[in-house]
């Protein structure tokens, strides 16, 4: 079954699946090799290092984005199979482990549709984090808090959310009651493996002079109040019958795990704990691939929850049976709707590398009829999420400051007049704008093209994202 798995997300990651291609995967990681730019310097955002540090590492094997995130994305995942198929094997049984494989595979297609997004990195590192540490015992060998805490603080790398993490060790080894000794050596071991992660980066950009703006992006920024009202966005029903058939075993395995007190040392609720956790960063702009982080967790409960329904189904009476029997037969239902939603969501909305595949003929035509080069200084008018990537697939210049339009962006004080300082002073020499997004692109960018530039051609790219295209050319 395990090879089966396998290829299934081969064949979802790699054909059937509509996949997104965040510019975390395909522009910073280009553009932090190119001279000149440098993070959270002159190339503003908001997420934290560990992603665009990861993809340039991988970039030197795979130099094609979208080839580099299919291939990783896929060994990501069947990694995580194997690691909670191993981890329930070895708490409960081979039939637990193959229920968590199963859950793993079939469910992570549906939610981790944003390729080697933030999120998927920080759920394998939980992961690992919890195979090294998962039992508070005095006595315990010294490494693995040590080790935990590596992983725990790795977290914090790809994704903010990660101190949720850290917190939920230290609340579950408090939980756990052994003697103070060996609670204060646990849980000192375990903070120095996340100090020395979290310690070195910052001691990196400390020695480069960038250490504050790093910590006004990644953090400050963050939970600026305009900036959390201006991008929340909830969950409409749909997507919460979706939550709830995939969280469906959650409650079994609490019910099951929270009366005994053994299992607060235990695995139990650590996991318990981490799922929550892991789930915080669909909050406050919710998107279900924000969940990619919690989707081996979700598995390990599951796998749980179906082990103590086997051990428990013998015990119960004939009404307990029945209800057992009835959850876990929802539980299948569940399953074959994780199967069926990445072939439904291709067959009714088609085909998607969304964030790449509808840029590529709007490269070609600037290379093609305007002889646009290599290296040559281009805008894209809105700099947003879905159009960034512009860049690397035509191997145009930026501006000089590169930051999104965004207006949660835009109103940062400051960062107006810098931005429009950076155009002034290395104006580019042709502009992208995207007609039907016209209305989202500040006034005085828009002022700046109409008064700089002269148009010279359209193209109609689709109907979906894009749709009708402008190119400028700097009037000399």
């Amino acid at each position: 079954m395990l090879g089966a798995l396998a290829l299934y997300q081969m064949v979802m990651v790699g054909w059937v699946m509509r996949v997104y291609l965040h510019f975390s995967v395909v522009l910073i990681p280009w553009l932090i090799g190119q001279p000149g730019y440098r993070l959270y310097d002159n190339v503003l955002v908001q997420h934290a290092p560990g992603s665009f540090w990861l993809q340039t590492l991988l970039s030197f094997l795979i130099p094609d984005p979208l080839l580099r995130a299919r291939v990783f994305m896929t060994l990501v995942m069947i990694a995580g199979i194997a690691l909670v198929y191993s981890l329930a094997r070895r708490w409960w049984t081979p039939q637990a482990g193959l229920v968590a494989a199963l859950i793993a595979g079939l469910w992570g297609p549906a939610i981790m549709d944003h390729l080697m997004y933030y999120e998927v990195i920080l759920g394998v590192l939980a992961i690992a984090a919890v195979s090294v540490w998962h039992e508070a015992k005095p006595n315990d060998q010294w490494w693995r808090p040590l080790v935990a805490g590596v992983f725990a603080g790795g977290t914090v790398l790809f994704k903010q959310q990660g101190l949720a993490v850290i917190a939920v060790f230290l609340i579950w080894r408090i939980l756990a009651r052994t003697d103070w000794r060996s609670w204060l050596r646990d849980s000192g071991l375990f903070l120095a493996g996340a100090g020395a992660v979290i310690g070195s980066t910052l001691a990196f950009f400390a020695l480069q002079g960038r250490l504050t703006d790093m910590l006004y992006w990644v953090w400050t920024y963050n939970t600026r109040a305009e900036y959390v009202t201006s991008t929340a966005q909830g969950l409409d029903l749909r997507e919460g019958v979706v939550l709830v058939a995939w969280l469906l075993l959650v409650p079994l395995f609490a019910l099951f795990v929270i009366p005994h007190r053994e299992q607060w040392q235990r695995q139990g609720i650590l996991l318990l704990g981490l799922l929550p956790a892991l789930m915080t960063p669909a909050y406050p702009r919710y998107g279900r691939f924000h969940l990619s982080g919690s989707v081996l967790v979700v598995a390990l409960i599951g796998a749980g929850a179906a082990f103590y329904y086997w051990r428990t189904l013998a015990r119960r009476g004939t009404l307990s049976s029945l209800i057992l029997n009835g959850y876990a037969a929802m539980s299948l239902i569940t399953l074959a709707v994780a199967l069926g939603l990445p072939t439904y969501y291709r067959l009714k909305l088609g085909p998607l590398t969304a964030e790449y595949s509808e840029l590529i003929p709007v490269a070609d035509w600037l290379t093609r009829e305007a002889n646009v080069q290599p290296g040559d200084r281009t805008l894209i008018l809105p700099s947003t999420d879905p159009t960034w990537n512009i860049y690397t697939i035509g191997n145009f210049q930026p501006p000089t400051l590169v930051i999104e339009t965004y207006g949660w962006f835009y109103r940062v004080p400051g960062i107006a007049d810098r931005l429009r300082r950076s155009l002034d002073s290395s104006p580019p020499m042709y502009v992208i704008l995207v007609e039907n997004q016209r209305q989202t692109i500040p006034a005085d960018l828009l002022e700046f093209v109409t008064s700089h530039y002269a148009q010279i051609g359209q193209i109609a790219v689709s109907e979906n994202d894009l749709g009708f295209v402008t190119f400028y050319k700097l009037e000399q």
